[in-house]
């Protein structure tokens, strides 16, 4: 897969094998019948989450060649992986497979994404927001590191960790603070998700 990685810059040549493409070549919603048989046209690109450490509310900086061609190779070829192929294009959060100290996690949707992440999809919507905000917790990182104290996270992990009883309202005050988030921006909301975290806590 990594073959067909582009970087996106500001407004770089459109170049493929790892080099920056354009924003416009990247296809943002697909139907399904592009998500299961490719892409044709100028916009051959998917965006692609890679492992490592991102913001929250980050966008990915990556796009996937999403071909006819390339979906056969990432099938087919030994060197590539095309894995949890059911969950691509979901809306779902992306821990990443490797951490140094703290766990995080951050928000994507109509992408791909490689095997450097774990992909979490909530069951319904209402939970993505409470999710978010705790798998960016110190909370989380503790509970983490009690069931595996290394670097690895593992999908096997993050499922024995311990998540805070909350309530319908919490929900909807996850929500909330996520909105805001998106408005002021994550940092900003620093003090209000910590005495969110604490007040589940203590509950």
């Amino acid at each position: 897969m990594r073959d067909s990685v582009g970087s996106m810059k500001n407004n770089p040549p459109s170049r493929i094998n790892g080099h920056p493409i354009s924003l416009e070549s990247i296809k943002v919603e697909l139907d399904e019948n592009e998500k299961k048989n490719g892409l044709i046209g100028t916009q051959r690109y998917v965006k692609f989450i890679r492992g490592g450490h991102r913001k929250p509310l980050e966008k990915t900086s990556h796009g996937l060649l999403w071909t006819p061609e390339s979906i056969k190779f990432y099938a087919t070829d030994k060197k590539a992986r095309l894995q949890n192929r059911t969950f691509y294009f979901k809306k779902g959060l992306a821990v990443p497979m490797v951490t140094s100290g703290r766990i995080s996690a951050s928000l994507f949707d109509n992408a791909v994404f490689d095997q450097g992440v774990v992909g979490v999809f909530p069951k319904k919507e209402i939970y993505t927001a409470f999710l978010l905000i705790y798998l960016n917790s110190e909370f989380a990182t503790k509970q983490k590191n009690l069931v595996a104290p290394g670097a690895n996270n593992s999908a096997n992990y993050l499922k024995k960790m311990k998540i805070p009883n909350f309530k319908s309202d919490d929900l909807n005050r996850a929500q909330k603070i996520l909105e805001q988030a998106i408005i002021k921006g994550w940092d900003e909301t620093d003090t209000i998700r910590k005495e969110f975290m604490n007040s589940l806590s203590a509950g």
